[in-house]
């Protein structure tokens, strides 16, 4: 009995000190295990760190460039933008401000038919497609009853009627007139305007039907380039009443 006894302690001592060792394994074992499970998250952190790094450095760098040619640009255009500003500024300045004269000529307009006048009569004829009389007639009719006036200082009649025969004799350009006679384009047109419509008036007054007249004269009815426009437009109950 005593025997079994003995032999019972002693095996529970053996299983017992079995166990003890077998633990400081288990630790072991499992600390290995840990820290090589440890070192290998480690590695993976610092991998996935180094790689994120990288993304995050090729974005930046990326992004910087991006962000240099977009100034790049902005700069180029903000530059045509101020150059074609300042261009448009010279430009109104130049046509506004720093206006060149036009009409620089010695001889001007009044000058110029004075001296046509005054000069050979031929020179009248050519020049106003007019005899030099006739021309201080018509002018002088037009003063007298008052159609044309004259400019006080600036245009007068005998230019106003120099530069509408000067137009129509030689068909010259406004700009040609506007020249010879140094006005400018708006002076040349009004009185063109003007001077038209004086001679227009004058017309009325002075071309009338005689009265007594009861048919076309011979000559006219026998002229076979003026008869046509009598013919039609003559109205001789006119000369009946």
């Amino acid at each position: 009995m005593y025997f079994f006894i003995v032999a019972d302690v002693n095996l529970m001592a053996a299983y017992r000190c079995a166990s003890v060792m077998a633990d400081p394994d288990s630790d072991r074992d499992s600390g290995m295990a840990e820290s090589d499970s440890d070192c290998d998250s480690g590695m993976t952190e610092s991998d996935s760190d180094r790689d994120s790094g990288m993304d995050e450095s090729d974005s930046d760098r990326d992004s910087g460039i991006v962000e240099s040619d977009s100034d790049e640009y902005d700069s180029e255009v903000e530059l045509e933008i101020a150059t074609a500003y300042v261009q448009l500024c010279i430009e109104y300045v130049q046509k506004y401000y720093m206006k060149r004269p036009m009409c620089t000529s010695i001889l001007s307009g009044r000058s110029y038919v004075i001296e046509v006048l005054e000069g050979n009569p031929q020179v009248c004829y050519d020049i106003f497609r007019m005899e030099k009389a006739i021309f201080i007639h018509l002018c002088n009719e037009l003063k007298r009853l008052h159609l044309l006036e004259e400019d006080t200082g600036w245009v007068s009649v005998e230019e106003s009627v120099g530069t509408v025969l000067y137009i129509v004799g030689h068909n010259a350009d406004y700009r040609v007139t506007a020249n010879r006679f140094q006005h400018s384009l708006e002076t040349i047109q009004r009185r063109f305007r003007r001077t038209l419509r004086a001679i227009h008036a004058l017309g009325c007054i002075i071309i009338r039907p005689d009265v007594d007249a009861a048919e076309l004269p011979q000559s006219l009815r026998e002229n076979g380039k003026y008869y046509p426009w009598f013919e039609v437009c003559f109205d001789f109950s006119f000369f009946s009443s």
